[in-house]
């Protein structure tokens, strides 16, 4: 798959949409054994056949309670994920259910919810769409007042942290429902 990619990426046009995917796919296969092996030592830590261990209490995804969360003062973050999804399961390891993170959620009263995609649900299609959208993961911080904050893929947890804290110390404007 390497070479076909490297192949692929001498073969196009400078500057095509074609070679930056050849060039981004020569990267990702270089790097994989990288996270493969990172992955592997994290899970020796907790035991080869050792779940991550959950910090944080996900409720089940309903976007019209997220919303409604969201209008009353309350910030939600969204995990869209699957059991298939490798970079989802490399940053809920690494990112997500991290003390860091746990403890910003508590702190700062955000309401985690996990959207499982792992059978493609039609519901969770329609809301990654509605977010321009359409591959996992998928991560947004409602933060009241204001605009969702979409996260890119490959989040930190720096990055996750500073933008919950961001949303707590801006002042919150509830609607009245």
């Amino acid at each position: 798959a390497r070479g076909l990619l490297v192949w692929m990426r001498h073969r196009t046009a400078a500057g095509s949409a074609l070679r930056r995917a050849a060039a981004a796919g020569v990267l990702a296969a270089a790097l994989a054994p990288l996270v493969l092996a990172a992955a592997g030592e994290a899970g020796a830590a907790t035991g080869p056949d050792e779940p991550v261990r959950r910090l944080i209490a996900w409720m089940p995804f309903d976007h019209g309670r997220a919303e409604t969360l969201a209008a009353r003062g309350t910030p939600v973050f969204v995990d869209v994920t699957a059991d298939w999804c490798f970079t989802c399961k490399v940053n809920e390891r690494w990112v997500l259910e991290t003390p860091e993170v746990a403890a910003a959620f508590r702190e700062h009263g955000v309401v985690p919810m996990k959207a499982d995609w792992t059978n493609k649900d039609a519901a969770i299609a329609d809301f990654l769409a509605g977010h321009g959208r359409y591959g996992i993961p998928f991560y947004l911080l409602y933060r009241p007042g204001r605009e969702p904050h979409l996260f890119g893929e490959l989040i930190t947890t720096a990055e996750l942290v500073e933008k919950v804290r961001e949303t707590a110390a801006a002042p919150r404007v509830a609607a009245s429902r």
